[in-house]
């Protein structure tokens, strides 16, 4: 353009100030599985035990609050109040912004289950603990908390490789397809701070036809 400025073939001005180069938005996988593939979870989860209590209430909460990892490894007992059905969940960062958040009752009840328990505990305890041989009773991490995920739907038998964020994914979409599309109260569920992220969500529900 400035080439063609010099030789008097463009007639216009070009500034840079007011015009900017729009940015490419890559592609977003938030494909996920169904809520009836999602219960294959449970039939082998075993709620007579405490690890079997840990994990129900665990995966029902990654589905019915889509929460991340890292807010699930951060969460306390004192984070939980039963009688109000609400957690508070602290962001993705190392700050100190958190929020409370409304638990459906079953999901309230499952973690109940699992705190009762563990017997006696203390506010600052952690809500979610390991069971296995080498880390038990220390704080579950986030890595942990994938592990489970990972090695539960393995044994699930869904076919889809899920993870953490993947429950996630599946719950937002099934989220917009209960509320049919209202992204503004999903976007309340899922916490996301600039409301297109969850129209990415809303716009892969339904695929191009002839598509990929």
């Amino acid at each position: 353009m400035e080439w063609g400025k010099r030789l008097e073939l463009c007639q216009f001005v070009y500034d840079s100030a007011v015009i900017k180069k729009e940015k490419v938005k890559p592609y977003r996988d938030t494909t996920g599985v169904d809520v009836d593939t999602y219960n294959q979870v449970f039939d082998v989860i075993d709620i007579s035990t405490p690890r079997g209590k840990r994990d129900y209430a665990l995966f029902l909460l990654l589905w019915t609050n889509v929460l991340r990892r890292g807010e699930i490894a951060k969460l306390l007992v004192g984070d939980f109040d039963l009688n109000s059905s609400k957690l508070r969940v602290f962001g993705k960062g190392k700050g100190v912004d958190f929020e409370w958040i409304d638990v459906p009752a079953p999901t309230a009840e499952a973690i109940q289950d699992w705190l009762d328990c563990r017997g006696k505990l203390k506010p600052d305890d952690p809500l979610f603990i390991a069971l296995d041989f080498h880390y038990c009773g220390h704080q579950l991490t986030g890595d942990g908390v994938y592990n489970i995920v990972t090695r539960t739907c393995a044994r699930a038998e869904i076919k889809k490789r899920m993870t953490p964020h993947k429950i996630r994914h599946s719950g937002i979409t099934d989220s917009l397809e209960i509320s049919n599309g209202d992204y503004r109260k999903v976007q309340s569920l899922s916490r996301h701070a600039d409301p297109r992220t969850v129209m990415i969500y809303d716009d892969n529900r339904f695929p191009v036809p002839g598509g990929n």
